[in-house]
């Protein structure tokens, strides 16, 4: 079995949506139940969060004055996600109730920890 990849997307059937006589069925459609032997949770490397984020957040501005419009390059950018019913988010081309949101980073000029990471 081919390892996931990020890049293929699937329609429901276990199947890339883009199909080629040398790609592998990602999941077994087996009826049998499987048993997880463990899982693993962690961060990603600083540099694979800026490879899977949609762009750099640069600006501390929220909005453009005067048309109140969110700031370009800023956390309130419309390619971060859409936050109300009528918009589609400039990423992905959805509605809010099918897009989950999209991430910028954050260069920081010192290192920032999280309490909840030390042992």
């Amino acid at each position: 079995m081919a390892p996931y990849n990020s890049k293929n997307r699937f329609d429901g059937t276990n199947q890339p949506l883009s199909h080629s006589s040398n790609q592998t069925i990602l999941a077994d459609e087996s009826p049998t139940p499987k048993q997880i032997s463990h899982l693993q949770f962690g961060l990603p490397s600083p540099t694979d969060m800026c490879r899977l984020a949609e762009f750099q957040v640069t600006s501390r501005d929220l909005f453009t004055m005067p048309q109140r419009s969110p700031a370009p390059n800023g956390v309130l950018d419309p390619r971060l996600g859409v936050s109300d019913k009528v918009s589609t988010c400039a990423t992905c081309k959805l509605k809010l109730a099918d897009c989950a949101g999209h991430f910028g980073y954050i260069k920081l000029a010192l290192p920032c920890f999280h309490i909840g990471y030390f042992k």
